[in-house]
C-alpha cells in the first residue's frame, strides 16, 4: 500500500498560501524575480527540500506499513531507475530509518512512501583494511542531503558522496590515511528474497539481483548493473559464507541468495496463500553475506579518493553498460553530475510559483512536491527498451519513455493530475506505460512494480491515472487503446489482452525476449494463454527528448 503522504500535503500548503501558480512547461526560475506581476519564483528551490521528512516514526504502526513515511534521502533524479540511498541497520521501508545511526550499505533502488517493502537491491558498502562489516555508525551532523545527492562521513573517517542522472549513479568514497580502501558489493541481496551474480574484472563489476514479493505477492524482476572504478583492483575476491571467514580471492564469480528482512502484510489471498509459519529475520539483525557478495580493495597512496560509476537496467548488462555510456559520457565527475541533477530538480520544482508564506511553508511546499516527482520511475533504457508485463523486451517510440512503479489506489487521485499540470509531455508517457501495461498483461493491475502487476489494494485505479492525465493536459497517447482495455476487463479481465494486441501500434514494438525474465504472475492472461500479442508497427509520432 502506498500511501502517498507528499501530495496531500503539497495540495493543502497550496490552498494556505496567498497564491500558488503552475508555470508552463519549460519556464525558466530566476533569483527571487517576479513572474507574473504580483507572483514571484523561488531562487534554487531545492534548497527548501527536507528528504528527512517521512523517515523517522511519526505515528505508532497499526499494521498498516509502519508509522514513518517510509521516504528515503538519498540520490536520485526526477522520476529515475536508480535511487542510491543509505540503508540503515533499522530496517524501515524506505531504507532509513531517521533514529539509527547505524548504516549498513547504500543500496541501488528504492520505493518512496510504500507501506510494504521491495527493491533495496545490490548495496555497496565501503569498508577498511579488507574486513566486511554489518554496519558503520554516523550522525546526522555528518550527512549532506539535497535533491540529486548525498553524503556522508562515518564515525572511522570514511566518507561517501553519491550523486544520480536518471539511470545511472556515482559514488566517491574518500578513504582515511592508514588504512586499506576496500568496498563490498552484494548481488545476492535486497530488501525481499533475492539471489544474484556478481563476475570481478580488473576495475569494473557486473551482474544481477533479482527479487520481488512486494506485500507478500509473487512479483519478480531483474536488474542489471555495471559498476567501473578509477582506480584498478589491488585485491578482489569473493566474501566466503557458511561460517568460513575472509575472501577468497581465487574466485573471480558467484551466483547466491539471501532471505529478506521487509516484514510483509499479506495484502491480497495469493499473499495469504503464500505466507509460511516460518518467522522471517528480525529487522534489526546482522545479515550474513548472501554468496554473490565481493570485496575489493584499492591502491590509494596517491589518492585517497575512488569514484566508482554504476549504470543500471531492467533489460540486460548491455543495457546497464549503455546507459551508463550515454548518462555520463566524458569526463564529467561527480562535482558536476551533483550540480546537472540539482538543476534538473529546480527545472521541475520551479514551476510552482509561489507568492506569500514564510521559510517554513516553503520548505513543506517543495517538500511535498519533492516527495510527489520521484515516482513513477523510468522504466527503458537510454534506447527506448524496456520489459514488458508479457516477458518480452518492446521499445518505447522514440524520444519517449517507459514508466513503472504505479501506487494507484493511492496516486490518482491527486497526483498525476499534479504531474499533468506540471509536465504533461512525461504525464503522457505515463499514460501510455498505463496502456502497455495493460496490453502486455491482459488486464489492468492495481499497484504495479517494475514490469510486473501484484494485486495488492482495491479499486480499479489505473484506468483513472491515465484518464486524469489526460483531462489535465497530457494527452499524447493511445487514449482509445485505454478505453478498449477498461472496458474489457470490466466485463472480462481474461478479455483484455485480445482486445488491446493492436493498441500497442502506437505505443511500443515487440523486439526479443526478455532476457531473465521473470515468469508472468499466475493470475496474468500470458499464464492462462499460449498467443503472443501481433508486433504493431511503428509510429509517426515526432520524437522529443527522453528523461
Amino acid at each position: 500500500m502506498h500511501r502517498s503522504r507528499s501530495t496531500l500535503p503539497t495540495l493543502a500548503l497550496a490552498a494556505a498560501l496567498a497564491a500558488v501558480v503552475a508555470l508552463p512547461a519549460g519556464a525558466v526560475t530566476g533569483p527571487a524575480r517576479a513572474a507574473t506581476a504580483g507572483r514571484v519564483t523561488a531562487d534554487d528551490p531545492a534548497q527548501y527540500v527536507n528528504a528527512y521528512v517521512g523517515t523517522g516514526q511519526g505515528q505508532p504502526d497499526f499494521g498498516n506499513g509502519g508509522g514513518a513515511g517510509n521516504t528515503f534521502p538519498g540520490a536520485t533524479a526526477p522520476f529515475g531507475m536508480i535511487q542510491w540511498s543509505p540503508d540503515t541497520a533499522t530496517y524501515q521501508h524506505g531504507g532509513y530509518s531517521y533514529d539509527d545511526h547505524r548504516i549498513s550499505g547504500f543500496s541501488l533502488t528504492h520505493i518512496s512512501g510504500a507501506g510494504c517493502g521491495d527493491y533495496g537491491t545490490t548495496p555497496f558498502m565501503p569498508v577498511l583494511d579488507g574486513t566486511p562489516v554489518d554496519h558503520s555508525d554516523f550522525s546526522h551532523a555528518d550527512e549532506t542531503i539535497a535533491p540529486g545527492s548525498y553524503a556522508v562521513t562515518f564515525g572511522n573517517g570514511l566518507r561517501t558522496e553519491l550523486a544520480a542522472t536518471p539511470r545511472t549513479g556515482i559514488a566517491r568514497f574518500t578513504y582515511p590515511a592508514g588504512h586499506t580502501a576496500s568496498l563490498t558489493v552484494d548481488a545476492g541481496k535486497a530488501f525481499n528474497d533475492a539471489s544474484g551474480s556478481i563476475t570481478l574484472g580488473t576495475d569494473s563489476l557486473d551482474g544481477w539481483t533479482e527479487s520481488g514479493g512486494f506485500c507478500g505477492t509473487g512479483n519478480r524482476y531483474r536488474i542489471w548493473f555495471h559498476a567501473v572504478f578509477d582506480h584498478p583492483f589491488s585485491s578482489a575476491g569473493i566474501v566466503r559464507t557458511g561460517g568460513h571467514d575472509g575472501v577468497d580471492t581465487g574466485r573471480r564469480s558467484a551466483t547466491g541468495s539471501s532471505p529478506g528482512i521487509a516484514p510483509q502484510p499479506a495484502r491480497t489471498e495469493q499473499a495469504r496463500e503464500r505466507r509460511t509459519a516460518a518467522q522471517p529475520p528480525h529487522p534489526d539483525s546482522a545479515r550474513p553475506a548472501s554468496g554473490a557478495k565481493a570485496l575489493v580493495s584499492f591502491d590509494t597512496g596517491a589518492d585517497r579518493t575512488v569514484t566508482a560509476r554504476v549504470g543500471i537496467s531492467f533489460v540486460s548488462a548491455d543495457g546497464a553498460r549503455a546507459n551508463l555510456a550515454a548518462e555520463q559520457h566524458g569526463a564529467a565527475g561527480i562535482d558536476r553530475i551533483r550540480t546537472d541533477a540539482r538543476t534538473d530538480w529546480n527545472a521541475l520544482l520551479g514551476r510552482i510559483a509561489v507568492d506569500g508564506g514564510t521559510t517554513a511553508q516553503r520548505r513543506v511546499l517543495y517538500t511535498a512536491l519533492y516527495h510527489s516527482l520521484l515516482h513513477p520511475s523510468v522504466l527503458s533504457d537510454t534506447d527506448g527498451r524496456y520489459p514488458g508485463f508479457d516477458g518480452a523486451t518492446h521499445t518505447a517510440r522514440p524520444g519517449h519513455a517507459q514508466y513503472a512503479d504505479f501506487s494507484g489506489w493511492d496516486v490518482y487521485r491527486s497526483q498525476v493530475q499534479l504531474l499533468a499540470l506540471l509536465d504533461p509531455e512525461r504525464a503522457s508517457d505515463v499514460a501510455q506505460s498505463v496502456v502497455d501495461q495493460g496490453a502486455g498483461a491482459g488486464y489492468l493491475d492495481r499497484w504495479t512494480l517494475a514490469n510486473g502487476g501484484t494485486g495488492v489494494m482495491v479499486g480499479d485505479p489505473l484506468p483513472i491515472i491515465a484518464a486524469s492525465i489526460h483531462a489535465f493536459g497530457g494527452t499524447d497517447f493511445d487514449a482509445a487503446g485505454l478505453l478498449r482495455i477498461a472496458e474489457a476487463g470490466r466485463s472480462d479481465p481474461g478479455s483484455a489482452r485480445d482486445t488491446t494486441a493492436t493498441t500497442r501500434s502506437a505505443t511500443s514494438r515487440p523486439t526479443t525476449p526478455a532476457s531473465g525474465a521473470p515468469p508472468p504472475p499466475p493470475w496474468s492472461t500470458q499464464a492462462r494463454t499460449s498467443r503472443s500479442p501481433s508486433s504493431p508497427p511503428g509510429s509517426a509520432t515526432p520524437p522529443r527528448t527522453t528523461p
